[in-house]
């Protein structure tokens, strides 16, 4: 350590300088922020990188708040002394100093000015306004913004993220409980009651279009739906006494009307039942394979000639077999709706679609239900084949058409004028059907 002084003439607006031109330290001050009052002397000796000081106040004087570069501040005498140790003494009235960044420790008696040490640099608070709180100063006041906002949208996103999940965790939450707005008035209605219900009046709807008519007009499938709907609502009234009442406020509500839509909807799925199995069994069914010895030619020309004729007299429907009497003599006996490819989708949508449920194949009704079910597969057929020969190419409709409709109804109206023999052997062919089935 050096034992020279370094005497500071500190004046406003003047540089610290050293005195001593021979000091082997060399200390370059920038304009101070602050200069000590007039009265104030400071003697400063250079320690290692640093300077050591102390600096002396008034006995009246408030001490200063403490800064942020460990300096050692002893308030007693106007002159300053160098100190050498780290130890810091406070009177007992003194209170007691609120403690900086760097964890310094000062005694304060007056609070005229602050004082702020770098390794080379004092500056100096202005003694007339130390009392007040001064805010720092930001260097980077973008950044600090920029910061600021991307807190802020991140804090957004996830108070929104939390919504969400506080969302539908209230959803599934008051998902236990069914309430539906009907006639002004709440209804609350268990999930698994509405669900039972919905079943049940799906499988009624299915039962009533077997036993009624499998393909209704727009007008005739409603008045099967709505009565289906409030046969529905009659038996669960009357079997439930304790959600009756609500399920007949419920029947006017907003959900009551999308489930009569969907009771609508189930003709359409019988529909596509049947005629996926027509468009896929039509060659193999009816014998059309192309002859690929022929010319292309000859090969189409003989499909279309096969498919007209089947189209023709039923005999895509009925089966026709030759029976040879005892005189010899041969005759031919047709069975309406015999045909394989008839007896096939029958077999196939009954139990691998397992629509024999819905027929009742153990009561009386199975009779009415099987038939309908023959004229809606005899109907699909013939559809399969005329669209077959259009092309595939060709814009031919769809199978739920005003021509299907009609040709359904046409298969049902056959029924009643057959011969007696042929009604004979279609009676006999519903009962092997029955007996296949069940």
């Amino acid at each position: 350590m050096h034992n020279t002084s370094t005497n500071l003439n500190v004046h406003r607006g003047d540089y610290l300088a050293p005195s001593d031109n021979n000091s082997q330290h060399d200390l370059h001050m920038a304009p101070p922020l602050h200069s000590f009052p007039e009265r104030h002397n400071v003697n400063v000796h250079p320690s290692g990188h640093g300077y050591d000081f102390t600096v002396s106040h008034g006995m009246n004087d408030p001490p200063p708040p403490s800064d942020t570069y460990h300096p050692v501040v002893s308030h007693t005498t106007h002159n300053f002394q160098p100190v050498m140790s780290n130890d810091v003494s406070h009177r007992m009235n003194d209170p007691p100093p609120p403690s900086d960044t760097y964890h310094s420790v000062a005694s304060h008696s007056s609070n005229k000015f602050q004082p702020a040490m770098s390794n080379d640099v004092y500056y100096f608070m202005r003694p007339d306004d130390s009392n007040i709180p001064q805010a720092l100063s930001d260097p980077m006041p973008e950044v600090t913004t920029k910061l600021a906002r991307g807190t802020s949208r991140k804090n957004k996103r996830v108070s929104s993220t939390r919504m969400k999940f506080l969302s539908s965790k209230q959803i599934a939450q008051e998902s236990s409980l069914t309430m539906t707005q009907a006639s002004s008035s709440l209804v609350f209605l268990p999930p698994m009651f509405l669900r039972d219900f919905k079943e049940d009046a799906r499988i009624s709807m299915i039962k009533a279009l077997f036993d009624e008519n499998l393909f209704p007009s727009v007008d005739e499938l409603s008045v099967i739906a709505k009565a289906t709907f409030d046969t529905t609502v009659t038996r669960f009234t009357s079997q439930d006494a304790t959600h009756g009442p609500e399920l007949i406020r419920w029947k006017s509500g907003s959900e009551a009307k999308s489930c009569l839509a969907r009771l609508k909807g189930v003709l359409k799925e019988i529909h596509g039942d049947f005629e996926e199995v027509a468009v896929i069994s039509w060659i193999s069914a009816y014998e059309l394979s192309l002859n690929i010895w022929n010319t292309r030619n000859v090969m189409y020309a003989t499909r279309v000639a096969d498919l007209t004729a089947l189209l023709a007299d039923y005999l895509f429907a009925d089966k026709i077999v030759e029976v040879t009497m005892d005189d010899g003599q041969i005759l031919s006996r047709r069975t309406p709706f015999a045909h394989t490819a008839i007896v096939d989708m029958i077999e196939y949508v009954m139990s691998h679609k397992q629509y024999s449920r819905y027929i009742s194949l153990n009561t009386e009704s199975w009779i009415p239900r099987l038939t309908n079910a023959v004229a809606l597969a005899a109907t699909s057929c013939a559809w399969s084949l005329e669209k077959a020969l259009a092309g595939p190419w060709s814009a031919a409709g769809g199978f739920q058409t005003e021509a299907n409709r009609l040709r359904y109804k046409s298969m049902k109206s056959r029924l009643n004028i057959l011969p007696m023999d042929e009604r004979t052997r279609f009676n006999t062919l519903l009962v092997d059907m029955r007996r296949a089935l069940w």
